[in-house]
C-alpha cells in the first residue's frame, strides 16, 4: 500500500496549495518558470532560459536541510537561542479537479537576514502566467506571511524589494499590509536597463 502523501502546508483556493519541493515537481516548474516575462521581474540568479536541469538544482537545494534557516527565539532578557532548522522556501501547486497530477505554478520563501538583520526576512516570490490577475498571489504572500511569523516566532519584520516597474507586485504587498518605506534609485540593472526599486516593508503586529 502506498503511504499518503503529507498535507500540504497551506491550503489556498481554486485546488492550489503551498507545499515542500518534491523531486517530481522539476518539469512543471521548468515550463512554468521558463517564461521571459517571469525573469524580468526577478534577480538574475533566476535563469533564463529555466531548464530542467535549474529546476532539479533548485529543488534538491530547497529539500537539504543544511541550507534551512534556524528558528531562533529570545527570552524576556533579549538572550538569543537557535532552535531547529525549518524549511523556508516552497512549491505553489495546482492539482486538477479531476484528480491528476499536482503542477508547479510557482514558488514563495523566505531569505532570512544575517547578523545584525537577522530578526528581519526578505519575502520571494513569482507565479506562473496564465495566473495571473486572478488574486492567487494575493492569498498564498498574505497566508504564508501569516504562517512565517508563527514559523518564526524571533522574526519581527517581513521586507520585498520590487523594481519600480512592477506595479503587480507592489500592489500584491500593499493589499497585505506592506508599506513603501523608500526608494532606492537606480539601484537595479535588469534587462539591459537601469531602476528603481521600492523598498517595501511589514512588522510584526504587537512589536
Amino acid at each position: 500500500m502506498e503511504s499518503a502523501e503529507p498535507p500540504p502546508l497551506i491550503q489556498l483556493a481554486n485546488n492550489i496549495a503551498i507545499r515542500p519541493w518534491r523531486p517530481t515537481d522539476a518539469p512543471s516548474l521548468a515550463r512554468s518558470a521558463n517564461n521571459r516575462k517571469i525573469w524580468q521581474n526577478l534577480r538574475d540568479r533566476l535563469p533564463s532560459p529555466y531548464t530542467l536541469a535549474a529546476a532539479e538544482w533548485w529543488i534538491a537545494h530547497c529539500s537539504d536541510p543544511s541550507n534551512w534557516p534556524h528558528v531562533l527565539t529570545y527570552d524576556a532578557t533579549g538572550a538569543e537561542h537557535r532552535g531547529e532548522r525549518l524549511c523556508a522556501d516552497y512549491a505553489l501547486v495546482h492539482t486538477p479537479a479531476d484528480g491528476g497530477a499536482a503542477r508547479a505554478i510557482g514558488s514563495i520563501g523566505l531569505a532570512m537576514g544575517t547578523d545584525v538583520a537577522r530578526r528581519s526576512a526578505e519575502l520571494g516570490y513569482w507565479l506562473a502566467e496564465e495566473w495571473w490577475g486572478k488574486g492567487v498571489m494575493s492569498e498564498a504572500a498574505d497566508r504564508f506571511c501569516a504562517w512565517a511569523w508563527a514559523a518564526f516566532p524571533g522574526l519581527v519584520k517581513i521586507r520585498a524589494e520590487v523594481f519600480a516597474f512592477n506595479g503587480g507586485s507592489g500592489r500584491v504587498l500593499e493589499k497585505m499590509g506592506f508599506r513603501v518605506e523608500g526608494r532606492a534609485r537606480w539601484a537595479a540593472f535588469k534587462d539591459g536597463r537601469l531602476g528603481d526599486v521600492l523598498l517595501f516593508g511589514l512588522v510584526r503586529d504587537g512589536v
